[in-house]
């Protein structure tokens, strides 16, 4: 589990799900991989590396494509209407998620920033060491 996000973030969500919890499932196809992001109704973000109990809303994608829409290189609409993004859920839970996408961009393109001046790589090599699925390769 990792806790993420600072303050704005958990004011956008409290204000958005107004003390719902929500679980988003994010499945990332051509790695194999299911992420949980629990947004807890205080505002509080941890990601599950392990499903927990049904989600509220799937979002289904290969990385390279997940990642395009995070950094706003794709939109989320021209990613459904390519077939490059599948989305399960219901559209009040759509509706929620769409108002606080843009804030999620913006951390994750923070924490990926962060993360690749870290580690000295860039993007397409993390990503190709992911599909690599290489044990022992390491970030």
């Amino acid at each position: 589990m990792l806790r993420i996000y600072g303050e704005e973030v958990k004011r956008t969500y409290v204000k958005v799900l107004r003390g719902e919890r929500k679980v988003i499932r994010y499945r990332i196809s051509d790695l194999g991989l299911t992420v949980d992001v629990e947004i807890r109704g205080d505002g509080e973000v941890l990601v599950h590396w392990s499903p927990l109990e049904k989600a509220d809303m799937e979002i289904e994608a290969k990385i390279s494509d997940l990642d395009k829409i995070l950094t706003e290189k794709l939109s989320p609409m021209e990613a459904l209407f390519g077939e490059k993004l599948k989305i399960r859920g219901s559209m009040r839970d759509l509706t929620k998620f769409l108002e606080f996408l843009p804030i999620l961009q913006r951390a994750y393109k923070e924490g990926r920033n962060r993360l690749l001046s870290e580690v000295g790589l860039s993007m397409d090599e993390v990503l190709r060491i992911l599909r690599s699925g290489t044990s022992g390769a390491s970030l």
